[in-house]
C-alpha cells in the first residue's frame, strides 16, 4: 500500500511511500472525510520522506486543496504539518496552503517528525 493511515485519538499521522499519486491523496481525504473523528481532529500530519517519485502537479495540488478548503466547513481549525526535504514537494506545498488561504486551516513544512509534533501540539 502506498500509504498508511495512523489514527492518534482524533489527529492522525499519515505516511506516504513510493511514488506519490493523485488517487492514493484522494483515497486518503476520502478515509478521513468519512471517518466521524474528523470533525474534532486538531491536526494531521503528512509524512513525505519515503516517497520516491511524485506523479501529482499543479493542477492535482488544486484539486486537493479546494476539495480540503470545501471540508473545512465541517472542521474550520486544523493545522497541517507536512515533513519533506524535497524541493518540489515543499513547492507544491506552498501552491496547496495558497489555496486554503481564509480558512482557519495553518499549513506548514517541517524537515522530521519531532518539530511537526510539536508545532501541532502548540496551542
Amino acid at each position: 500500500m502506498p500509504y498508511s493511515i495512523d489514527w492518534k485519538d482524533n489527529n492522525v499521522i499519515i505516511t506516504f511511500n513510493g511514488t506519490l499519486r493523485l488517487k492514493d491523496v484522494l483515497d486518503v481525504n476520502n478515509t478521513l472525510y468519512g471517518d466521524a473523528r474528523f470533525d474534532d481532529m486538531n491536526f494531521q500530519i503528512t509524512d513525505f520522506r519515503l516517497v520516491e517519485e511524485i506523479d501529482v502537479d499543479e493542477i492535482d495540488v488544486s484539486v486537493i486543496a479546494s476539495l480540503d478548503k470545501a471540508s473545512s466547513n465541517w472542521n474550520p481549525n486544523m493545522k497541517l504539518a507536512n515533513i519533506t526535504s524535497n524541493e518540489f514537494g515543499k513547492e507544491m506545498i506552498k501552491k496547496y496552503s495558497g489555496i486554503l488561504d481564509g480558512t482557519g486551516w495553518q499549513v506548514e513544512t517541517f524537515d522530521d517528525m519531532e518539530d511537526a509534533v510539536k508545532w501541532c501540539n502548540e496551542s
